[in-house]
């Protein structure tokens, strides 16, 4: 079979005709045993994938071995699920690597591991929220962006900038400042860090296969694929023995989440909490601004410590939506003049320019 590689794969969130998609599968995964009606197959030896068009651009994958289902995904016909699925369907058919040796069984703390599961879930419905604000702030540049009446200055359009700026840099403090009271991203990877002798890999299969006394159970999938699967991801936290998370992985990855975020957490707690007497200019010269470098780092560590803890991890923490709000701003939000008129003498609003804009750059 061909090598899994990213050529040829487009950047986006488009939907890709089904035939298209396809074709751009075969490029990277070597043409299929068959190809009718909707349904492509791809063979090789024991191991079969069958992908089958769901219509409207979406699509479902399934992994057979010796006629035996192993496991299916559901996703749409987009640039940014084609590259993971490509490099997938090609290690598949590919067949399991050598396995490494069976894992050793090492005591394991599961009431400590169920606490630290509690407290990401939590930090990943916090951080669900915070992706999908930034969606919809991306979607508000770029309807200004596509409309040059909008990109005049607008004190009202500046303000919901603002407000986006302010709820942004809060909720990457809440997950980069870690509190003993409080639930955060950091608090779970130095709860990780000082129990990392208690995550090995032999809990790692059974929460693969669903097997743990945890009720955020794995996947549940049973075949010579899941220790694949999990060796591959706990081989990026494991120690030299590969049997237990090493804490100075943790412990760099700390690291690289404090550098982007460090500057976030002192604007929050400087500028938007408190107002720091030294004066922005004075207390935070020389900072790097990167306000989505540091949203990214929040949602990417996220996805990395789900996975080890709890198998299952969003592809970018954006919730998935199921329809278009855009369409409904083709929609007037004031209905006439006499409405502009009113509105202006209700609130006191006079034309007197943007003023100053004080925040983060690259929000």
């Amino acid at each position: 079979m061909a090598e899994a590689d990213a050529a040829g794969i487009p950047e986006g969130n488009e939907r890709i005709p089904f035939a298209d998609y396809v074709a751009r599968l075969t490029k990277v995964v070597g043409a299929p045993t068959s190809n009718d009606a909707g349904k492509v197959i791809w063979e090789n030896g024991p191991y079969c994938v069958i992908i089958t068009d769901h219509g409207e651009g979406a699509f479902g994958i399934e992994y057979l071995t010796s006629g035996l289902w192993q496991y299916g995904v559901t996703s749409a016909t987009i640039p940014q699920f084609l590259e993971d699925s490509a490099k997938e369907i090609a290690a598949f058919l590919n067949g399991p690597p050598a396995p490494l040796p069976p894992p050793k069984k090492y005591p394991v703390d599961e009431q400590c591991i169920q606490a630290m599961q509690r407290q990401l879930r939590r930090v990943e419905q916090q951080v669900y929220i915070m992706m999908d604000n930034r969606r919809w702030n991306l979607v508000y540049q770029d309807i200004i962006a596509r409309n040059p009446a909008l990109q005049l200055p607008n004190a009202m359009l500046t303000h919901f900038q603002r407000v986006y700026i302010d709820f942004a840099v809060l909720a990457v403090r809440r997950q980069a400042k870690q509190e003993d009271a409080s639930v955060s991203l950091r608090g779970v990877m130095l709860a990780v860090q000082r129990n990392a002798a208690t995550l090995t890999r032999e809990w790692y299969h059974r929460l693969w296969r669903g097997e743990t006394k945890s009720r955020f159970a794995g996947v549940g999938i049973t075949g010579p694929f899941v220790s694949r699967g999990a060796d591959e991801i706990f081989a990026t936290f494991a120690d030299a023995t590969g049997d237990r998370v090493d804490p100075a992985i943790v412990y760099a990855d700390l690291a690289a989440f404090g550098k982007a975020t460090d500057a976030i957490v002192h604007y929050a707690d400087k500028i938007i909490a408190h107002d720091d007497k030294a004066g922005l200019g004075q207390k935070f010269a020389g900072y790097s601004w990167d306000l989505n470098g540091a949203v990214t780092a929040v949602a990417s560590f996220t996805r990395r410590y789900s996975q080890l803890l709890f198998v299952h991890a969003s592809r970018d923490m954006t919730p998935t939506a199921l329809t278009n709000p855009v369409q409904v701003f083709r929609q007037p939000l004031v209905m006439s003049d006499d409405d502009v008129s009113a509105i202006g003498v209700k609130f006191n609003l006079r034309d007197v320019g943007l003023g100053a804009q004080i925040g983060p750059a690259n929000a």
